[in-house]
């Protein structure tokens, strides 16, 4: 997903058939500051937007929720969609996590 020479909003989902974080996926091709909407059907909106970023793990990037401080936790069900708001230029994959990784 994305666009070589722009920034974009992207939809995508990653089908995997067990539940898993965004954290738990292989995500390649982020920078720091792009993120990701996940929508909440029990408060029919979404929650805060989770931002690629080493400022929470003081290493390598991963999503958080810089509002909470923390590293997010919430699981995604097979099929759920997520709005991407890749700020860059760029193209980026996200892929279920494997075991030699």
């Amino acid at each position: 997903f994305g666009a070589e020479d722009s920034a974009s909003w992207n939809q995508i989902v990653c089908v995997f058939p067990t539940a898993m974080t965004l954290n738990e996926m292989q995500w390649d091709g982020l920078n720091e500051g792009d993120e990701a909407y996940i929508f909440d059907p029990v408060q029919q909106g979404y929650k805060s937007p989770l931002t690629w970023s080493s400022a929470v793990t003081g290493a390598a990037p991963a999503w958080s929720d810089l509002n909470l401080w923390s590293i997010d936790s919430s699981k995604l069900v097979p099929g759920q969609a997520i709005f991407v708001n890749k700020k860059g230029a760029g193209t980026a994959s996200c892929a279920p996590m494997t075991s030699d990784k």
